[in-house]
């Protein structure tokens, strides 16, 4: 990701999900993309991926997805990427176990 990055422009950004489950997901999933200013901490939703493809336990899958950056006023300075994993109804994941389905990027 490039280290200075505008309101207005577009990015391309990229993570891999990982099942760390002993069963195989039974659905897709979405994922939710925000930017979280790393002064202030609110979050602003930038957009939602979904994906049909099941992933095996133990298994990764990577993601890629192009944004664009929101003219938002609290985004002013260094913001971090947060992305949530939301499964399918029919994923067989059990709420308590969504616990750790999100993740943070270093600052930029």
């Amino acid at each position: 990701m490039k280290s200075n990055i505008a309101p207005g422009e577009m990015v391309d950004i990229s993570w891999n999900v990982k099942n760390i489950g002993d069963g195989n997901s039974l659905a897709g999933f979405g994922t939710k993309i925000y930017l979280e200013s790393a002064t202030t901490g609110v979050r602003t939703y930038v957009k939602t991926i979904s994906t049909e493809t099941e992933i095996a336990a133990g298994g990764t899958l990577p993601v890629a997805a192009t944004m664009l950056i929101p003219r938002a006023v609290h985004m002013d300075g260094k913001v971090k990427v947060y992305v949530e994993i939301v499964p399918n109804a029919n994923s067989g994941e059990l709420k308590v176990d969504r616990v750790n389905n999100f993740a943070y990027s270093p600052e930029v």
